[in-house]
């Protein structure tokens, strides 16, 4: 972010930034499949998984 450098598609995938890339005419199936995933997992342990993920945004990491 810092320096504003772009990524091509494929690089931001190798570096990671990335999980998945397909192309435009297969996005919305691309995104049917990732829904369904979480669809099949149990709501309470996804719910608590954002839980702490939103929780960790307050942390700053400074032991104190």
């Amino acid at each position: 972010m810092l320096t504003s450098k772009t990524f091509l598609s494929e690089e931001a995938k190798q570096l990671g930034i990335v999980n998945k890339v397909v192309d435009q005419n297969e996005l919305d199936n691309a995104v049917e499949e990732f829904i369904a995933k979480f669809n099949k997992l149990p709501p309470i342990a996804v719910g608590k998984v954002k839980m702490l993920i939103n929780k960790s945004l307050d942390n700053d990491m400074i032991s104190r």
